[in-house]
């Protein structure tokens, strides 16, 4: 009989995101609530941050990849469905957990590993 281990991956991280108002390309005067990244691709979908945003402040990079929201899996979720829980996250609550395999672990700012 095999045993298996279970190995720590250090490059995966759980982060709470406050949003904030954000002023869309179309409608200058009308701010958006979001928490600083777009997404491409699905399967893993990758991250695309807002230079200035709450994403890239927190230090999260272009290409991490997004795992889970508020504790859910993204697996298997097409991009459609993800670009939706994401939305309704943003408009209907000021805060999330987004999990992530960072691309650059040493580049994350303000982790806090005591609870």
């Amino acid at each position: 009989m095999s045993s298996s281990k279970l190995k720590y991956n250090s490059n995966i991280i759980t982060i709470l995101l406050q949003t904030e108002n954000y002023l869309s390309e179309n409608e200058k005067e009308s701010p958006m609530p979001g928490i600083g990244f777009g997404i491409q691709g699905e399967k893993p979908s990758r991250l695309i941050v807002i230079p200035g945003g709450v994403a890239d402040r927190m230090g999260l990079k272009n290409d991490d990849e997004l795992l889970a929201i508020d504790g859910k899996t993204l697996h298997g979720l097409d991009h459609l469905n993800i670009v939706t829980k994401l939305a309704n996250k943003c408009v209907n609550r000021k805060e999330m957990l987004v999990t992530i395999k960072a691309k650059y672990l040493n580049k994350i700012k303000n982790i806090n590993h005591s609870f």
